[in-house]
């Protein structure tokens, strides 16, 4: 019981999540197309949009590890106000 006691107060290291994520989306790599095995942080960024507006369009994929690994380049390239 004491170790879910601290578990809601210790306070949150937002920093590491952070960092989890971003490791955990460098490393995503595309699974097809002409891009297929390059990271989605070295494709192309005319590339990025067509695939991201792709993920957009398709409402079951919001979910995926593609669809987040794709929005989480694309704000680190254009900023959090480009959704």
């Amino acid at each position: 019981m004491d170790d879910a006691k601290n578990l809601f107060n210790d306070p949150i290291d937002y920093q590491a999540i952070e960092e989890m994520w971003r490791h955990q989306h460098e490393n995503t790599r595309m699974p097809f197309g002409k891009h297929k095995g390059t990271p989605i942080t070295k494709v192309p960024t005319p590339y990025l949009a067509w695939l991201r507006a792709r993920l957009h369009e398709r409402e079951e994929e919001e979910g995926s590890p593609l669809f987040q690994a794709v929005e989480y380049e694309w704000e680190a390239r254009f900023g959090e106000d480009s959704r």
